[in-house]
């Protein structure tokens, strides 16, 4: 093949793949700060109203629509909610990633500390009583 035929087959195929629809990454069509912004605030109303399945769910959708850090209520709401739940361990996960954001308010910073701690408490209360439970239960009624 001459050159001038290699180049127009890329030129060729250039042109295809330019006018081929745009394929994006799972999430990535959805990408929109002012509908995450809008969900954001859904999932702290469902928070607010007892309604944590839902705030962990909406949360959720929010951050995935923007990972950015504007979406820090949403994933405080999630962490909240699914603390609620009783869902210790899968909120300390999101309090990790939460304190890995770049450029958190100091207070932001400050609040994901302390949730940290209070989950990691929780998860130790946790599997305190599950281990006391399982004693209990051994041997009863042979005294």
């Amino acid at each position: 093949m001459s050159r001038i035929s290699v180049l127009a087959c890329v030129l060729a195929s250039l042109v295809a793949a330019l006018s081929m629809p745009t394929v994006c990454w799972a999430g990535e069509a959805d990408a929109d700060p002012v509908r995450a912004a809008q969900i954001q605030e859904e999932a702290r109303e469902a928070l607010e109203a007892d309604r944590y399945a839902d705030a962990v769910r909406l949360a959720g959708r929010a951050v995935d629509m923007d990972p950015s850090l504007s979406t820090w209520l949403a994933r405080q709401v999630r962490i909240e909610a699914l603390e609620a739940l009783g869902r210790y361990e899968e909120a300390l996960t999101h309090v990790e990633e939460y304190l890995d954001l770049d450029g958190l308010f100091a207070e932001h910073r400050a609040w994901g500390k302390e949730a940290r701690e209070r989950l990691r408490d929780a998860i130790s209360a946790s599997r305190t009583a599950v281990a006391a439970k399982g004693r209990r239960g051994a041997g009863v009624g042979l005294l």
